[in-house]
C-alpha cells in the first residue's frame, strides 16, 4: 500500500482493515501497555504492512513479476480499482483482481479547484470554467466513466477492463467523511512511528528488593515488562539492553553490554533479536552497586553512534537507587556537563528515567532526562507499571 498519511486511498484501506480487526470503529488508540484482545488486532494490522510505496500506482507489482515473486512480497494488494486496470491493460505475467474491502468499495474524491487568478476576465478564466462545467455535464461523466473512473454518485465506470469487479448498486461506493480520514491518518502515524530503544537496567543488589505493596521483586517486574513490551512492538522496531552494577566487593563499576542496538525482527546468533534481548534480562545476575552515572554515559554515547533518523532514537534508564557503593569518579555535574556537549541536534538521542521504588533518585534521573528532551517518572507500586510503559517506550 501507499503511505496512508499522504494517500487517501491507502488510509481508507488500512481504517477498513483497523475497522475489522476492531470489530468496529477504532474509537481510540490502542493501549501498547496493558493490551485488549483487540487492541492486539488493531496492532498486530500495522505489523504486517512490511512496506509502503511512493503513490497508488506504484503499490502494485511489476508486469514481468512471477507468481512467486508476487506473492513472496504481500498477500494483498491495497489500491485504487483504476490502477489494476491499468496493471492488467499490459497483458502482464499476473493479471490481478479487484477485491472490495470489507461490504463493498470506497470512494476516493477526485476534486477539481480553480487556481490563480479568478477574476471573470482573467486569462484562462473562462476554459477553466468551461472545463470543469463539461466534467459534471452528462457527455463529461461518460468521458470519465469511459476512462475507468466513477462518476459522482458512484456509478461504475463503463470500460470493462479484465479483472476488475466494478461494485454496482445497491453496493455503491461508501463515502468517507473528511473528519473519519482525518482520524484515520492520526492513528496510522501513531501506530507506525518506528521507536528505537536502547534499555539501560540497573542489575544492583537492591532490584532483588520488592517495590511497597508488591510481592514480585523490582528486576522481576522489569523483566516482566520486556516479555509485555515485545507483544505489542514492531518487529521493524530496534532494541537492545545493558545492565549497570559493580564486580566486586571493592565497587569497581561494570557495564555490561548485553546485546547490540539492533532491529526486533534481525538475524541474531541464529535466534531473533528481540528474544536474545530477552533471554539476556533473564540471564542477567543482579548483586553490587550502582554506577548510574557512569553507565548512562557510556549508553548515551553508544546510543548515539547507532542513531538511525528513520526512528525515534531513546535512551531508556531504568534504576531503583541513586550513585552509590561504586568507586566510579563520575559525577552528576560532570555527566550532565557531557550530555550537553554530546547531544546533537542532528541526531537527536532523548533519555526517558524510571526510578523503581522510594530510594531511587528521582531528582538526578529527572535532570539526567531534562538535558536531553526527555522526560523521567517513579514508579512506587505495580500499579504504576503500566503508566511507565507507556512514557518510556511508546510515548513520542
Amino acid at each position: 500500500m501507499a503511505d496512508p498519511a499522504t494517500s487517501p486511498t491507502a488510509a481508507i484501506g488500512f481504517g477498513a482493515m483497523i475497522t475489522l480487526a476492531n470489530g468496529g470503529p477504532l474509537a481510540k488508540a490502542p493501549d501498547y501497555a496493558g493490551p485488549s484482545d483487540k487492541d492486539l488486532a488493531v496492532i498486530k494490522v500495522e505489523h504486517r504492512i512490511t512496506s509502503l510505496a511512493g503513490n497508488d500506482g506504484d503499490v502494485l507489482p511489476d508486469q514481468d513479476d512471477t507468481l512467486s515473486e508476487v506473492t513472496s512480497r504481500a498477500s494483498a494488494y491495497v489500491t485504487t480499482e483504476r490502477a489494476v486496470a491499468a496493471h492488467n491493460a499490459v497483458d502482464p505475467t499476473v493479471p490481478l483482481a479487484a477485491v472490495p474491502l470489507a461490504g463493498g468499495a470506497a470512494s476516493v474524491p477526485l476534486s477539481v479547484l480553480g487556481v490563480g487568478a479568478t477574476a471573470d476576465d482573467a486569462p484562462g478564466a473562462a476554459s477553466a470554467r468551461g472545463f470543469r462545467a463539461y466534467l459534471t455535464s452528462a457527455s463529461g461523466l461518460a468521458a470519465l466513466r469511459a476512462a475507468g473512473l466513477r462518476a459522482p454518485d458512484g456509478a461504475a465506470p463503463t470500460d470493462h477492463p479484465a479483472g476488475v469487479a466494478y461494485a454496482a448498486a445497491p453496493l455503491r461506493p461508501a463515502a468517507v467523511p473528511l473528519p473519519v480520514l482525518q482520524q484515520t491518518v492520526q492513528a496510522w502515524r501513531g501506530m507506525h512511528s518506528r521507536i528505537s530503544s536502547m534499555v539501560l537496567v540497573d542489575a544492583s543488589g537492591s532490584m532483588n528488593q520488592h517495590l511497597a505493596g508488591g510481592a514480585t521483586s523490582r528486576i522481576d517486574l522489569v523483566r516482566g515488562l520486556v516479555g509485555n513490551v515485545y507483544q505489542t512492538a514492531s518487529p521493524r522496531a530496534r532494541s537492545g539492553v545493558w545492565f549497570f552494577h559493580t564486580s566486586n566487593e571493592l565497587g569497581t563499576p561494570l557495564v555490561e553490554r548485553a546485546t547490540d542496538l539492533a532491529v526486533n525482527e534481525s538475524a541474531d546468533a541464529g535466534r531473533q533479536h528481540s528474544d536474545v534481548v530477552v533471554q539476556a534480562m533473564s540471564d542477567v545476575t543482579i548483586k553490587g552497586g550502582t554506577p548510574l552515572y557512569q553507565a548512562v554515559r557510556e549508553a548515551y554515547a553508544y546510543t548515539l553512534d547507532e542513531y538511525d533518523p528513520g526512528y525515534v532514537n531513546q535512551l531508556v534508564v531504568l534504576s531503583d537507587g541513586a550513585n552509590r557503593d561504586t568507586t566510579s569518579p563520575d559525577t552528576l555535574g560532570q555527566l550532565l556537563t557531557y550530555l550537553n556537549e554530546a547531544k546533537d541536534p542532528q541526531r537527536p538521542v532523548r533519555i526517558i528515567c524510571l526510578g523503581y521504588g522510594a530510594e531511587a533518585d528521582i531528582g538526578a534521573l529527572q535532570a539526567i532526562a531534562s538535558a536531553t528532551g526527555g522526560r523521567a517518572a517513579q514508579v512506587n507500586s505495580p500499579s504504576e507499571m503500566k503508566a511507565a510503559v507507556n512514557l518510556a517506550l511508546f510515548s513520542l
